[in-house]
């Protein structure tokens, strides 16, 4: 019916049974129907192009059927011990979960014709082991059969095309503090099951980097303020540093996170998701902990817990704080993983890696590796400091440090900090580095955004000739600040998209040369934010996000001017989130630092412990990326049968259609049926029926529409999913399999 591109079915088949016609027509369990459709499946499913007539043995003519099961194109009763699956008679399974020509036991699955037994718990694939990814619905973590044949969404390379999905620009609490300065950061933070997105704003008077300014909570979904204006983190006393980076994660273990930045008054600062203080930092003997006052241009916190105790750490330049907010070490660290080439203003972004394969990570700087207790675990001073990230580009298991420093680029030994390459860069003043396989070549590349000239560079390191060399180079229009990439491969073609955010647009350049694809204005005195890639509501595509903010020098800015902004673009304030409906990729509902990757937090903002290697067999070898995650593309696939129960005849007939899922993730109840009199396409429409319950793969129900019965013979058809193509409301890697119908139905047929 409907058309779509089409990919090998059925990786995977969960038990779930099915749902037969009861005696009063409501649905109920059958013995079993679990079926591995394969990819042999035709228009109407499997056996369903003639007609089928089943009744559930009410009628006359199940007298002469000890099974009360007629099946098939002829109405064949199936012997007792057997039972029907599109129009088969074959050997009952118990479980229900049929797996090629085997019953799996109860709660197996069905992948790539292997019977499997689901994992643990899962959000999303990175609670899961490498070998697994996890079903969204099911949420239990399935194991993937190399080879096997899967139901894919391939998503078209389409132009980028966004839409505005929601904003926030005029606060309903502080309402003069609407000058939004931070990237979002998103993960969900009540508990609710959508995610939710954190912010710093600032006042319409910014006119120095010291205005202080507060931190806010919206939902994901509508944007709406989630936060009343009584709670702690709307007060006064705690406000914080507009342009500092903040982090969130669970630090303390109660499954509920924190979110945290530095303070107004320099000073580390933590809030609970409702809102309340959690603490401020201190000392060991509880004095307050500060830094100093040059410390002020976008400094990002970076979280992870160290030490695998169940507890996070937090890290700010080359400090590091406990869960408690106490001071661990490096007192008075305040240049570490950072720059100071734009004067006084310090700016850092020192990660968290196990740079020595203890099983404890590190605070990772530019030119030093520091253990939990401060003790080196290299350092070189005479080494520029710098921006670092972390990532295997000579694919030996041993990771390699980038390091962006004030006019160059540097890659070292991440366990000892030797120098493997350095390359003057064509720009000055880098931010924090973005890794990302932007080409698909299988090896990653670095990506640079620079002040001056104002312009993105992505380089390639040659790990056997160890040198750098640049790729590509892509002017913008105006820069201030240590600006950060990020990146994310929208439409799923295996090139990596380049996002870079100046101080007029979101930028979104091709991988593989640089070209500017996208340009959403958004006018933003940039300090070290960037521009956030997750899947903001929780329907499973991806979203773009970013901060704006139009008040800059107490909004004396000619924006229109030095942007050279033309209509429709203009200046703006606030948070903005952009998609593209059916056509972006899956990605995580999580980002939750400016020092993200993927490795370092689970979607429900819990820490790993221990968190795996970014670079290693669990990780993903990038660096401030958005990704997939395994399973990503899976899809749902519905087919249809369609049978008649000529239980309620002569007056009415009943007409039954299995739904079944033969696609490799579930489906949320709801998906509605479309009945028809008549052949298709041209049938007269007789009413709707809808599934009640979740369809895991492999799972169906029956949903039945009554009917007067026809005054001779009759035909019948239904589509599944019956919305105006391309792909209904529901996408699935096969969208012309949607129909069934049945032919020669008469009530004459009991007599």
């Amino acid at each position: 019916m409907k058309s779509r591109s089409t990919i090998a079915l059925l990786a995977l088949v969960v038990s779930i049974g099915g749902a037969c016609s009861s005696e009063d027509g409501t649905a109920g369990p059958p013995p079993g129907n679990g079926y591995d459709a394969g990819i042999e499946g035709g228009k109407d499913g499997p056996g369903n192009d003639s007609p089928i007539v089943v009744t559930d043995g009410s009628g006359q003519d199940a007298a002469g059927c000890p099974s009360q099961v007629l099946c098939g194109t002829q109405g064949t009763c199936c012997p007792v011990g057997t039972e029907c699956v599109f129009g088969t008679c074959v050997a009952a399974c118990a479980s229900g979960v049929r797996c090629a020509t085997a019953c799996c036991n109860a709660g197996d699955v069905c992948v790539s014709g292997q019977c499997k037994t689901p994992t643990t718990d899962c959000i999303d694939s990175v609670d899961c082991t490498q070998s697994e990814f996890c079903d969204p619905l099911a949420k239990k973590c399935v194991e993937q059969v190399p080879g096997g044949p899967v139901c894919e969404i391939p998503h078209p390379v389409a132009a980028l095309a966004p839409v505005l999905k929601w904003s926030w620009t005029k606060p309903d609490i502080l309402p003069d503090y609407d000058q939004t300065i931070s990237a979002p950061l998103i993960v969900d933070a009540t508990g609710d099951g959508i995610p939710d997105v954190f912010v710093t704003t600032g006042s319409k008077g910014l006119t120095n980097l010291d205005n202080p300014g507060y931190m806010r909570l919206l939902d994901g979904a509508t944007g709406k303020e989630k936060w009343a204006a009584n709670v702690d983190a709307l007060q006064p006393g705690n406000q914080v540093q507009v342009t500092a980076s903040p982090a969130v994660a669970d630090l303390d273990g109660d499954g509920k996170v924190e979110v945290i930045t530095l303070a107004a008054a320099r000073d580390v600062i933590a809030f609970h998701a409702d809102g309340a203080l959690a603490w401020r930092s201190t000392r060991p003997d509880t004095s307050p902990y500060t830094f100093s006052v040059g410390f002020t241009w976008g400094s990002a916190v970076s979280v992870a817990d160290m030490d695998g105790d169940g507890k996070g750490e937090v890290v700010l330049a080359g400090v590091i704080f406990g869960s408690d907010g106490v001071m661990i070490s490096g007192d008075g660290k305040e240049t570490t993983g950072g720059s100071t080439a734009l004067g006084s203003h310090i700016g850092t972004s020192s990660i968290i890696a196990d740079v020595d394969g203890d099983g404890k990570q590190e605070l990772v700087g530019g030119n030093g590796a520091y253990r939990l207790d401060g003790t080196a675990v290299w350092e070189d001073a005479s080494s520029p400091e710098g921006f670092p990230a972390i990532a295997d580009f000579d694919k030996d298991g041993n990771p390699e440090l980038v390091v962006a420093a004030a006019s160059s680029i540097l890659v070292l030994d991440a366990k000892t900090g030797a120098e493997l390459a350095t390359l003057a860069t064509p720009g000055s003043v880098p931010g924090p580095p973005v890794i990302a396989d932007f080409d698909g070549d299988g090896t990653p590349e670095i990506g640079l955004q620079f002040y001056s000239p104002c312009e993105v560079s992505v380089f390639e390191y040659d790990a056997a000739a160890k040198a750098l060399s640049v790729k590509w180079t892509t002017p913008m229009i105006a820069c201030s600040g240590y600006l950060t990439p990020t990146a994310f491969d929208f439409n799923g073609d295996g090139e990596v998209e380049v996002l870079a955010h100046d101080d007029c647009h979101v930028n979104v350049m091709k991988g593989t040369t640089g070209e500017i694809q996208l340009k959403i204005a958004a006018s933003h005195n940039t300090w070290t934010e960037f521009v956030s890639v997750a899947d903001v509501d929780g329907d499973k595509e991806a979203d773009l996000l970013f901060s704006a903010n139009d008040a800059w020098n107490g909004g004396l800015l000619d924006w229109a001017n030095y942007c050279k902004y033309t209509a429709p673009d203009t200046w703006s304030h606030g948070v903005f989130v952009y998609h593209q409906p059916r056509e972006w990729m899956p990605t995580r509902r999580v980002w939750n630092q400016q020092s993200y990757h993927i490795t370092n937090i689970k979607a429900d903002g819990t820490l790993p412990k221990p968190e795996s290697a970014s670079w290693g067999p669990s990780g993903y070898n990038n660096y401030r990326v958005s990704a997939q995650g395994k399973g990503a593309p899976l899809a749902p696939n519905l087919i249809l049968s369609l049978s008649v129960s000529l239980s309620a005849c002569p007056g009415q007939v009943r007409l039954l259609a299995q739904v079944q899922n033969a696609g490799s993730i579930g489906v949320a109840p709801g998906v509605e049926v479309a009945f028809f009199e008549g052949k298709s396409p041209n049938g007269k429409p007789l009413g709707t029926a809808k599934t009640t319950k979740v369809l895991f793969p492999g799972a169906s129900e029956i949903v039945e529409l009554k009917t007067p019965a026809p005054a001779g013979t009759g035909s019948y058809y239904a589509i599944v999913d019956p919305a105006p193509p391309p792909s209904g409301t529901i996408a699935e890697c096969k969208e012309d399999d949607n129909e069934a119908s049945v032919d020669g139905v008469t009530c004459t047929k009991l007599y």
